[in-house]
């Protein structure tokens, strides 16, 4: 009876667990945007430091894990001793996470454990996209050695910590395009500035222009007081209307005062 009770009991628990999975499937949805993107941030995985035998063989390993996953461990060995030996840490992680993977493929849940584990040492010291993928990992390492408690545990924070940190990605994704909207706006406004200080330059050219023909027009003339020609600055004498075509911008038109029109007898 006691067994029964025992069985009944642990059968709750884990529909319990089971629950609380199915509770996270919003949470799971919310971040399905975010994979896409996420996938982009897995480059940081590829090796940039160490030998170039050594990023080869990490390269060649995690092309055969799906079929070969034996021979791209013992790879994986080697590529993790070389690198730890000559303290390239980054390269050293990589290798870690790959090789725990490859050990769940094997089914080998505990030793892939002790991986993860070694790359949790000063978690402060990892970047955010390597705990995220741990976090994963170890939710789904505890989920096949049916510790459902602690896989949910994981998945929480490995849910948590992918939205944190995609919500400051947004975040800096926003501030960099509003400072190209400030500076766009800044540039727009610096080329009215230069539009407007050309229009006021070439006002005040023609400004310049006009009172030197005031001036003109305002100096002595030296005029015929019988024919009323003009002389010109170079000595010559001109008509009226000849002298104040080039000086101003005036048109003459053929009319008649009153005066003369009395005078002619046209009244």
């Amino acid at each position: 009876m006691n067994s029964e009770q025992d069985n009944s009991k642990k059968n709750r628990e884990e529909q319990d667990i089971m629950d609380q999975w199915m509770d996270l499937d919003e949470d799971i949805e919310a971040l399905e945007e975010y994979d896409e993107s996420f996938d982009e941030v897995e480059a940081f995985l590829e090796p940039d430091t160490g030998t170039k035998e050594a990023a080869e063989l990490y390269l060649k390993a995690r092309d055969m894990m799906d079929q070969q996953p034996q021979q791209a461990l013992e790879m994986l060995v080697s590529a993790c001793e070389y690198f730890e030996q000559n303290q390239y840490l980054g390269d050293l992680i990589k290798s870690q996470l790959l090789s725990a993977k490859v050990l769940m493929k094997l089914n080998k849940y505990n030793e892939a454990l002790e991986y993860i584990n070694k790359i949790l040492k000063n978690p402060e010291k990892r970047p955010e996209t390597i705990i995220i993928e741990t976090y994963q990992i170890l939710s789904e390492i505890y989920l096949n050695l049916k510790n459902y408690q602690l896989s949910l545990d994981y998945y929480k924070k490995y849910l948590d910590i992918k939205a944190q940190y995609y919500k400051e990605i947004k975040q800096d994704n926003m501030d960099k395009l509003r400072k190209k909207y400030e500076l766009e706006a800044k540039r727009k406004e610096a080329e009215i500035k230069k539009q407007k200080h050309s229009e006021l330059v070439k006002i005040n050219q023609e400004l310049i222009q006009a009172t030197e023909k005031i001036k003109q027009l305002s100096s002595l003339l030296p005029i015929c007081a019988k024919c009323k020609k003009i002389r010109n600055d170079e000595g010559y004498w001109q008509n009226l209307e000849e002298y104040m075509g080039d000086h101003t911008d005036a048109e003459f038109v053929a009319s008649i005062c009153p005066e003369c029109r009395t005078n002619l007898g046209l009244d």
